[in-house]
Parts: C-alpha cells; structure tokens; sequence
C-alpha cells in the first residue's frame, strides 16, 4: 500500500477541492466538507472531522488531526483520510489521504531506526575501508587515527610522523612530534 509516514503523535494536515458536477470546474460545497479516518479494512471510521475552507480559494479545503494513541493511531498501521462534501445537490467522495503511523520521532524531522536498520548502519561503518575516505578527509578526522596506526613512519623524515594513505607512498599529514628531556625517541608501531 502506497502512502506517507506519519510519526505517532505528529499532526496531520490535508487538503480536499470539490467540484461542480455538471462543469468539473471547483466550487464551493453546499455542505461539508468531512472527512473520516479509517485504519486498514476498518468499515467504522476512528476519527471524523469537518474541513475549512481555504480563503479566497474556490473549492479549496483543509483538515487536519492529531495522529496520536489517544484518538486510535496504531504504530506499523495504514489509514486512509475519506472526504465528502455536497456540490449543487450531488455528494462527491474522495481519498484525500492514505499514510502509515511509524515510530515517534526523537527530534523532529529524524525517524528513529529500528534494530535490523541501527545493526546494518553500524556494519557499514565498521565495514567502510578508510581509503573510500582518505583523499577528502580532515586531517583530525578518524581516518586519521586509522592511517596513523597501520601506513605510518618516523623514519623518513627526522622528527616527524608521517602518515601515509592506505597506497603507503602518497601523504595523508605530517606532524612534528615533540621532543624534550627524558623523552625517549619512536622507532616504529609494532
């Protein structure tokens, strides 16, 4: 079933547009419109409302609810949002809405992952080779740390560490190491 997500306790908006029967052309209803949201196979409406109309649009409408456990929102569960509305004698019907209720957000905008999405997410991280990334990332980035402990010498240049990328010949960053008393100097990373 096709639809938008809409996170338990979001609000819901939607728009209905009536027409004239006769011409097609929108027009105003004579009463209504309302609507009425209906969960999967459900024949009895969980929630009805009435719509408003939009200023200055002809035959233009908007709803709107609160998608919340309180009113019979169900997380994983489809609903479709039916108008009616009564133009020149006729009722017209129409689908103004289908969506699936997910999982509250935890910020607005972000939906939470689930336990397959969240061990996927960190396989690809853990799994991603650092030379996808070596040649745009910031010199105090992970990729550093990485690099710095397998393609790495203070040999060729006295007093520094240079890093090399995962090629082991192009540089990736070069620091001074410190020197001073009782200091005693790195030879190599076993």
């Amino acid at each position: 079933m096709a639809g938008l997500s809409i996170p338990l306790g979001e609000e819901v908006h939607f728009d209905a547009v009536t027409h004239n029967p006769s011409s097609g052309a929108a027009a105003d209803a004579t009463s209504g419109p309302n609507w009425s949201a209906f969960e999967e196979a459900s024949d009895t409406p969980i929630l009805t409302g009435t719509m408003t109309k939009r200023s200055g649009l002809t035959g233009h409408y908007r709803g709107s609810f609160l998608a919340d456990a309180g009113s019979g929102f169900e997380v994983g569960k489809f609903y479709n949002v039916v108008c009616d509305a009564t133009v020149g004698g006729v009722i017209g019907k129409q689908v103004a809405l289908t969506f699936r209720v997910t999982a509250a957000e935890a910020a607005t905008g972000y939906a939470p992952l689930d336990a397959g999405e969240r061990n996927a997410l960190a396989d690809a991280i853990l799994g991603r080779d650092v030379s996808h990334v070596e040649d745009t990332a910031a010199e105090h980035s992970l990729s550093f740390v990485v690099l710095a402990m397998s393609e790495s010498n203070t040999i060729d240049h006295a007093g520094s560490l240079t890093v090399y990328k995962t090629d082991g010949t192009r540089e990736f960053v070069r620091k001074e190491l410190l020197t001073g008393q009782n200091v005693q100097a790195v030879t190599g990373i076993r």
